[in-house]
């Protein structure tokens, strides 16, 4: 399960660095010919969609450590004696 969170996390960065590079060459391109760049509301709505998955993957990690409980009692040897 922990390897298919990783995948799909790699994935989602390699989609959020293609969408960074594209940004960056028409930024490139916006200052050569002294325009303006809008940009594009999908990336915005990516970038808020894998902030909410990460948060999700923190919250459900919390959630599957077991809690510090106190220690447990000691076990009677088969003499009767404790350990």
């Amino acid at each position: 399960m922990k390897a298919l969170v990783i995948v799909l996390v790699v994935v989602a960065l390699l989609v959020l660095l293609g969408l960074a590079m594209a940004v960056k060459s028409l930024v490139e391109i916006g200052v050569d010919k002294n325009t303006t760049v809008v940009f594009p509301a999908p990336l915005m709505t990516i970038i808020t969609e894998l902030g909410s998955f990460i948060a999700g993957e923190k919250a459900a990690a919390s959630l599957a450590r077991p809690a510090a409980g106190p220690p447990a009692a000691p076990m009677p040897a088969p003499n009767g004696k404790l350990n």
